[in-house]
């Protein structure tokens, strides 16, 4: 009996990890992209920054936040999931409230359950998963995009 609760909690806390990494990785590669490719338009570089770790990186650290919180703190995923999943309706308050619940919100507290209910080991190995994996692909996405701009010419033309 406790080698079945010990694997089902070992699986539910793997597929959480999992989750998090596909996710932290997909918004990391996507920020690292789009960041040098809409934005880092400012002339202030502290206004470029700003809105690289806003708006184009805050979703991949949400998530990694998320997992981190999940696996050192299990209990309190399930809160910070929810409050993230009434955050998010709340802020995307102008797009159909049953798309925000049924998008974001519901699949935010599964992923908080998955959380509470599993453990995921060795913790060391999902640590190193959870933060590394999508910190690497946002500093390699994120050098080639400033690589590239940085060998722009202002041809003055903006239109």
């Amino acid at each position: 009996m406790e080698s079945t609760i010990a694997k089902r909690q070992l699986m539910l806390g793997w597929i959480a990890v999992a989750i998090v990494i596909v996710i932290a990785s997909f918004w990391a590669y996507w920020g690292g992209i789009e960041n040098f490719h809409e934005g880092w338009y400012s002339k202030s570089i502290w206004e470029n920054i700003l809105m690289m770790l806003v708006q184009y990186w805050s979703l991949a650290l949400v998530f990694i936040i998320i997992g981190l919180v999940g696996i050192r703190f299990p209990k309190a995923s399930l809160p910070l999931c929810i409050v993230i999943g009434i955050a998010a309706a709340v802020i995307l308050s102008g797009a159909s409230f049953s798309v925000i619940w049924a998008l974001i919100t519901i699949p935010l507290i599964g992923l908080g359950l998955l959380f509470f209910f599993g453990r995921a080991k060795p913790r060391k190995l999902v640590y190193i998963l959870v933060y590394a994996l999508p910190i690497v692909i946002l500093i390699v996405t994120s050098t080639i995009g400033l690589i590239k701009i940085s060998k722009r010419i202002d041809d003055g033309d903006y239109g």
